[in-house]
C-alpha cells in the first residue's frame, strides 16, 4: 500500500471509527438518560396522582369522623333528647354539610339495626343492615368501593364510621362523596403525561372506574381491563394482602386498547385499586428520536469537516513527498544538476534540503573521482612507458647474460678437460686438485645459484647489472685462483 493512499484512508478510516464509536455511545448514553426521564416524570405523575388520591380520602375520612362524633348526629342517636330537636338539628346539620362541602352527595344515619333513620334523601326506613358499609362502619372508619347512586345515579364513594352516645355504639354514619368533583379531577390532570398521556384506575375486579380518552363515563364499572400488566398488578398485590403501597418501574405493553405504551403502576393498598399512567411509545421516543437526529447530524458535520482535514492534511504532506520521489528519479537517470527546493520549515523540508546537498556532494566527488581517475590514466601511461624501457634494458642485459653464460660454460669444459689431464700429473697435486675439483663443484654450484639468481633477476628485472658485475667479478676471481 502506498503511502499517499495509507496517509488518505487510513486516517479517515480511524476518524469515522471513532465518530461512530464516540456516536453510538453518546447515543446509547442519552438515550438512556432521556428514556429514564421519561420513566422518572411517568413514574412521579403515578405517584404525585396516587398520593393526591390518598389525601382526598383522608380529608373525606377525616370529615366523616368529625361529623361521626358532632351532636347533631349523635343527639339523633340519642333517645334522652327530645325527638323534635334532635331530628330538626339533624336534618339542618345535613342540609348544611352538604351546602358546605359540594362534594358530598349524600348523608345517611343508621341505627344499630342497620336502619335508616336520618338522611338527606327519602329513604329513611331502609334497612341497610347486609351492606358491606353498615358493617364495617360498626367497627371503624371504612371507605367503601366507587359504585353508582340508586338515587342520584352519580358515581359515588360511601364512608362510614361509628357514633358512640356516651362511650356507647348507638349507629353508623354513612357519606357519600361525588368522584365526579374531586377525583375525577385528580384523575384527569396530565401535566408532565404528554398529548397521548393517560392516568386512571382500575378496582380489585380490574374494572375501570375513572374516565379516560377512550372510555366515556357510561363504560365506568362496566368496561373489565383485562391485560397482562394490570392482572399481574392485582394478582401481585392480592397475594401480598393488598398491605404495601407499591410502584412499579415503567415498561412497554400493549394497553387495553392495543395500542403500544410506556406505563407505570401505582397500587393504593388501602383501596386495593390500581393506578395506571401510560404514555405512547412513539410519543415516548420522540424526544430519543430528536436526540438522535441531532446527534447524527453534529456527528455527520465533525466527520465531513474531519474527511475535509484528513485530506488537506494528507495532501500538505504528500505533494512535498512526490516531489522528493521526482527528485530521485532525476538523480537516478543521472541528472545531479536538479534540485528538489521544497522550503518547508518541516522535516520533510529539512529532508529535501539535505536532499539537495547530499546531491551538491555527489556531483562535486564525481567531479573529483573524475579528475583523479585522469590523473591516474596518465600516471598509468607514464609508469607503462617507463616499464617498457626496463624491460628492454633487461632484455639486453638477459642476452648478455646468456653469452657470458655460454661462455662460461664453454670454459668451464675446458677446465674440467685440463683437470682430468692433470689428474696423473704430481702426487703433490693430487690433493690440490681434489680441491680444486670440490672448489670448482662448489663455484659451479655457486654459478648454478647466481644462474638461478639472475633468472630470477631477469624475471624481476632489478639490479640485473649489478648481478653481472659481481658474476664476473667471481669468475675472474676464480680464474685467478685456477690460474687461468
Amino acid at each position: 500500500m502506498k503511502i499517499r493512499t495509507k496517509l488518505g484512508i487510513i486516517p479517515i478510516a480511524l476518524a469515522i471509527i471513532m465518530l461512530i464509536v464516540s456516536l453510538l455511545v453518546t447515543l446509547i448514553s442519552s438515550n438512556s438518560a432521556i428514556r429514564e426521564n421519561i420513566e422518572s416524570q411517568l413514574l412521579t405523575a403515578a405517584q404525585s396522582r396516587a398520593n393526591n388520591i390518598k389525601i382526598l380520602l383522608n380529608e373525606y375520612k377525616n370529615i366523616v369522623q368529625v361529623l361521626a362524633v358532632g351532636i347533631p348526629f349523635t343527639n339523633i342517636l340519642d333517645p334522652q333528647v327530645d325527638y323534635e330537636r334532635r331530628t330538626t338539628e339533624c336534618d339542618i346539620r345535613i342540609i348544611r354539610t352538604i351546602e358546605a362541602i359540594p362534594s358530598i352527595n349524600r348523608i345517611r344515619i343508621l341505627n344499630t339495626k342497620g336502619v335508616v333513620i336520618s338522611s338527606s334523601q327519602e329513604d329513611i326506613g331502609l334497612d341497610l343492615s347486609e351492606e358491606y358499609v353498615f358493617i364495617k362502619g360498626r367497627e371503624s372508619v371504612y371507605i367503601g368501593q366507587i359504585h353508582k347512586s340508586a338515587y342520584t345515579w352519580n358515581l359515588v364513594i360511601s364512608i362510614s364510621a361509628p357514633i358512640y352516645v356516651r362511650g356507647i355504639f348507638s349507629g353508623v354514619l354513612i357519606m357519600n362523596f361525588d368522584v365526579e368533583k374531586k377525583l375525577f379531577k385528580i384523575m384527569a390532570n396530565r401535566i408532565g403525561l404528554g398529548k397521548t398521556g393517560e392516568i386512571y384506575l382500575v378496582n380489585k375486579g380490574g374494572y375501570i372506574i375513572t374516565p379516560t380518552k377512550f372510555i366515556d363515563d357510561t363504560a365506568i364499572l362496566e368496561k373489565k381491563i383485562d391485560t397482562e400488566q394490570i392482572n399481574l398488578c392485582i394478582l401481585e398485590h392480592k397475594e401480598e394482602g393488598f398491605s404495601l403501597e407499591m410502584s412499579e418501574t415503567p415498561t412497554v405493553y400493549n394497553n387495553f386498547t392495543g395500542s403500544k405504551v410506556l406505563g407505570s403502576f401505582c397500587y393504593i393498598s388501602e383501596m386495593q385499586w390500581c393506578l395506571v399512567a401510560e404514555i405512547d411509545v412513539k410519543e415516548a421516543n420522540k424526544p430519543i428520536n430528536k436526540q438522535a437526529i441531532l446527534l447524527i447530524t453534529i456527528f455527520s458535520i465533525l466527520l465531513i469537516i474531519t474527511i475535509i482535514i484528513a485530506i488537506m492534511v494528507s495532501k500538505d504532506v504528500m505533494l512535498p513527498i512526490i516531489k522528493l520521489q521526482k527528485g530521485t528519479e532525476e538523480i537516478i537517470k543521472g541528472n545531479l544538476d536538479h534540485k528538489v527546493g521544497i522550503e518547508s520549515k518541516d522535516e520533510i523540508g529539512m529532508l529535501s534540503r539535505s536532499f539537495d546537498n547530499m546531491t551538491d556532494k555527489l556531483k562535486n566527488t564525481q567531479k573529483e573521482l573524475k579528475s583523479h581517475t585522469e590523473s591516474l590514466e596518465t600516471t598509468v601511461k607514464d609508469r607503462t612507458v617507463e616499464l617498457k624501457k626496463q624491460f628492454e634494458k633487461s632484455e639486453k642485459q638477459r642476452i648478455a647474460t646468456l653469452v657470458v653464460l655460454s661462455d662460461l660454460n664453454i670454459a668451464t669444459k675446458k677446465l674440467k678437460a685440463e683437470i682430468a689431464e692433470r689428474k696423473q700429473a704430481v702426487e703433490e697435486l693430487a690433493k690440490h686438485r681434489e680441491h680444486l675439483e670440490e672448489l670448482v663443484k662448489e663455484r659451479t654450484k655457486e654459478l648454478e645459484e647466481k644462474n638461478k639468481e639472475l633468472e630470477q633477476f631477469n624475471n624481476l628485472f632489478v639490479n640485473r647489472e649489478f648481478r653481472i658485475k659481481e658474476l664476473r667479478n667471481r669468475v675472474k676471481e676464480l680464474e685467478e685462483r685456477l690460474g687461468i
